[in-house]
């Protein structure tokens, strides 16, 4: 068993409520400031901070919701097409009765989706630290004996 997991296991099991909190703060969401910089300096959260600048920066360039409009125009434009098509297809054979994959979604179901993710609230989404440059020889702590 590893080191943290015993040490979760004891907190979970013998600590209050606000001693358990106080555990998960320091060991699992990474307060401590100089922690964080020391781990993207070393390049080990660039792999996780990097697509979060890159969403960010989408986010507030607007590409988002530039995109999610352009997406319920078409949505629109495919579903009068289908409509064409149905309705030539209605006339060829009454017999066969389709249902479009896209008349599912009619409800406005799609568009409830895109106002909710143009109306979350910038500050729950947590800032993305962009990755340092990775250490170089200078930074190393060589101990000689």
């Amino acid at each position: 068993m590893l080191d943290f997991d015993r040490a979760a296991f004891i907190i979970a099991s013998t600590a209050t409520e606000e001693e358990m909190l106080q555990w998960y703060r320091e060991h699992i969401v990474w307060t401590d400031k100089a922690l964080t910089m020391k781990l993207i300096r070393k390049g080990i959260l660039s792999r996780i901070y990097a697509p979060m600048v890159i969403m960010q920066s989408l986010r507030e360039s607007g590409v988002f919701s530039s995109v999610i409009a352009k997406a319920a125009q078409t949505t629109t434009s495919k579903d009068k097409f289908l409509k064409s098509v149905e309705s030539s297809n209605s006339t060829r054979n009454d017999r066969s009765e389709m249902i479009s994959s896209r008349k599912i979604d009619a409800g406005g179901v799609s568009q409830t989706i895109a106002r909710r993710i143009l109306e979350v609230i910038d500050d729950s989404i947590p800032s993305a630290i962009p990755p340092l440059s990775p250490p170089s020889y200078d930074d190393a702590d060589f101990h000689t004996s």
